[in-house]
């Protein structure tokens, strides 16, 4: 539950404590990694990533050589002593080791953005409440100071593997592009892009040589950036490590309606930027679109918008499967004067393709320990595979009890399993999924006798798994799942159930 409204400003913050210097923020690449086993019992589909309360905002990507998620956490209960930990999954999320750590904690971690360039490397941008951002090259173990005195940042990588780094200047409303070439060794190339500006917002995707570039159109006297008009630019990368603005700066988003938090994305010439208007106990989710690279926007279309809830924190990805699209996880509050609860307090996952882009599936409920608002600003946050499947992994602070943890849930899991009965079945069985054809929903039974781990996958007439329906300890008995294959093209796919011993194997087909 969100207890009160976190209201951005953009007033002054406190300037820079004459006390902290930059070689205080030390770090350490762990080789051999550090296990680190996240995970309880009772989890469901949320594996566990930490045990404790993050006290900053997040980040992850996928890198697909290993097979690994990286996920950087900003929480000193992670490894003692350190204040950011840099965790690496190649099961999903099932277990965790450390693969990088800084310190020390009195220093604390209040934004990361993780990204992976176009050579493979990983890297983890970050902000501290001192005002210095920092760069972690990942798998080399190099920690460099970048500059001090920004409010905020946010960053992007292109397919020459240049990093462009956008930085929010405290007390002139300065908005800087920084490019690198050598992995944030030195930035040559250094660009005003406007001296009126707030939290810049960028979107990259992979492959792609042009980001779309939104902030607050922070307009002297304004104090309160949560009003202000929202702007969108384009920049497009000219030679390794510069770039240059390309069309119109346009205020796509007038001023007038608060809006706490927005976001764009883009893929190919799709471009959607998301935002929430409204106060706490009206706060709803929108997005608009573009189908022609920003040359026009769509008017506002209402994502969340439920009755005495709020809709807010929320974060989007592009896919790439079929023709491509937008996918888009956020936080439904009911405001309610306890502990959350899965009813009061849920994680949703919708989603929209490029063939209409206004048009989002319905939302789907995948929290299994319901989020919370906290002052930390630990917005939840998507990491997309880009594999064959189009698979996807959200990962948010969640209740347990009376913890705080940090979970994640692969999003091709999100099927909905329901037991049908308390019986227990005599043999295994895996039925044929109905309607059959099917487009976009259909519904998969299957039955084991005994306890154990069960998996239930998807794949198409290649053997490339498109989906996992269900992978986890489960008890004895009869269940259906719901498998939603809208992210997915027509065709002819394969389903594998297999638990213990047992394994068969079916044909169903998506006709659209």
């Amino acid at each position: 539950m969100k207890f009160k409204f976190f209201m951005m400003l953009l007033l002054l913050l406190p300037f820079l404590n004459p006390s902290f210097s930059q070689d205080k923020l030390t770090g350490t690449l762990h080789n051999p990694e550090i296990p680190y086993i996240g995970n309880i019992s009772d989890w469901g589909t949320d594996y566990v990533v930490a045990n404790t309360e993050s006290r900053g905002r997040n980040s992850g990507v996928y890198r697909s050589s290993n097979s690994s998620i990286y996920v950087a956490v900003s929480d000193t209960n992670v490894l003692a002593g350190n204040t950011l930990n840099i965790l690496r999954s190649s099961n999903n999320g099932a277990n965790w080791s450390i693969v990088y750590s800084v310190g020390p904690t009195s220093v604390r971690v209040t934004k990361t953005k993780m990204i992976r360039t176009a050579n493979d490397s990983i890297y983890c941008y970050l902000l501290t409440d001192q005002t210095f951002i920092f760069t972690i090259s990942v798998l080399n173990g190099q920690l460099r100071p970048f500059n001090s005195g920004y409010r905020d940042f946010d960053v992007h990588t292109t397919p020459s593997s240049s990093m462009y780094l956008w930085v929010d200047t405290l007390g002139t409303n300065s908005l800087y592009r920084y490019g690198t070439t050598n992995g944030g060794i030195s930035y040559a190339t250094r660009g005003n892009v406007t001296s009126s500006a707030a939290h810049p917002r960028v979107y990259c995707p992979p492959g792609s040589d042009t980001v779309i570039v939104t902030y607050y159109q922070a307009l002297s006297p304004i104090a309160d950036t949560l009003q202000l008009g929202i702007l969108t630019v384009r920049y497009r990368e000219s030679a390794p490590g510069t770039a240059a603005s390309v069309g119109s700066f346009t205020v796509v988003i007038p001023a007038g309606t608060t809006r706490d938090q927005f976001a764009p994305v883009k893929y190919r010439n799709n471009s959607w930027i998301f935002y929430t208007t409204g106060t706490t106990g009206s706060i709803n989710l929108n997005c608009i679109n573009s189908v022609d690279a920003g040359v026009s926007w769509s008017t506002q279309v209402v994502i969340g918008s439920l009755p005495s809830r709020d809709e807010y924190w929320f974060d989007a990805q592009h896919f790439t499967v079929g023709t491509g699209g937008v996918d888009l996880i956020y936080y439904s509050d009911s405001l309610q004067g306890g502990a959350p609860t899965n009813i009061t307090d849920r994680m949703y996952y919708t989603s929209a393709s490029t063939g209409s882009p206004g048009t989002f599936s319905a939302s789907t409920q995948f929290s299994e320990h319901p989020p919370g608002w906290s002052a930390n600003g630990y917005i939840p946050f998507l990491i997309e595979y880009y594999d064959a499947g189009g698979d996807a992994a959200a990962v948010w602070i969640g209740q347990d009890g009376a913890n705080k943890r940090l979970y994640i849930d692969r999003l091709s899991a999100v099927t909905g399993i329901s037991n049908n009965g308390n019986s227990i079945p005599e043999n295994y069985s895996l039925g044929q999924n109905y309607p059959n054809p099917f487009n976009p929903v259909t519904k998969i039974n299957f039955s084991i006798p005994v306890n154990g781990l069960v998996t239930l996958k998807v794949f198409d007439v290649l053997g490339r798994e498109v989906a996992s329906l269900v992978d986890k300890q489960m008890n004895a008995g009869s269940f259906t799942v719901n498998f939603d294959a809208s992210r997915l093209s027509s065709g002819v796919y394969f389903y594998r159930l297999t638990s213990g011993e047992f394994t068969d194997i079916k044909k169903l087909m998506l006709v659209k």
